[in-house]
């Protein structure tokens, strides 16, 4: 995609104002409405990164024209402000950057590839854009016991791994007594669980027993 034949549908931004627009009036208690703003937001996004696709990225980020046209469409179009429309652009290219979408990808497209890959939120886009996994709640407990690598981009614009940070729980001179600690707590939770869990069906099956006690007495 060239300067000469590159452009964005207004339908684009016109997509992105309303999304702005009602992510105003939605209180992050209010779970149903959040998840709907968050359902909104991947929309919007999937058609802004459907549309600069097929854009030739020079060391990582867009050529000034495109990446011009876009800060125009968010902020005069779309109306949103100046730091809102930084994120939008950064996510965005980030994600041409990351996945590798077909040069022909519809927003739809994009936006099932994105839900399929359990990116259903601004928040995991802009992690996993910037080099950062989407952590299950099992990784977050071993990245605080052990550590992990930093991040950093290279000449392309893409994230690599830094430097290894050591958790908050490890010893630098002796690493792997955290991974010892996280075994012999995780092995005990498994132990108390289930025995509560052997407990529960017991006494379960205690009130089954009374419960056929007392109908045979009410048929005698």
């Amino acid at each position: 995609m060239s300067k000469k034949t590159f452009a964005i549908e207004s339908s684009v931004f016109s997509t992105i104002h309303e999304t702005e627009v009602f992510g105003q009036g939605v209180q992050a208690e209010n779970k149903e409405r959040q998840e709907d703003l968050n359902g909104r937001k991947i929309e919007a996004y999937s058609g802004l990164i459907a549309s600069i696709n097929g854009v030739a990225l020079v060391k990582g980020n867009l050529p000034k024209y495109a990446r011009d046209k876009v800060w125009e469409g968010l902020t005069v179009d779309a109306g949103v402000s100046k730091a809102v429309a930084k994120k939008y652009l950064e996510n965005s290219v980030g994600a041409v950057r990351h996945f590798d979408f077909p040069s022909q990808a519809t927003g739809s497209h994009i936006e099932a590839r994105l839900i399929e890959d359990g990116i259903d939120s601004e928040a995991k886009l802009a992690k996993i854009v910037k080099g950062d996994d989407v952590d299950t709640p099992e990784m977050k407990v071993c990245r605080e016991f052990i550590g992990g690598f930093t991040t950093r981009k290279d000449e392309n614009g893409d994230r690599v791994p830094g430097i290894f940070k050591l958790g908050k729980h490890t010893d630098e001179n002796d690493p792997f007594a955290a991974v010892e600690r996280l075994r012999t707590a995780l092995d005990e939770a498994e132990r108390v669980a289930r025995a509560a869990i052997e407990a529960a069906a017991a006494a379960e099956d205690d009130r089954a027993t009374y419960a056929d006690v007392m109908d045979a007495l009410d048929a005698a």
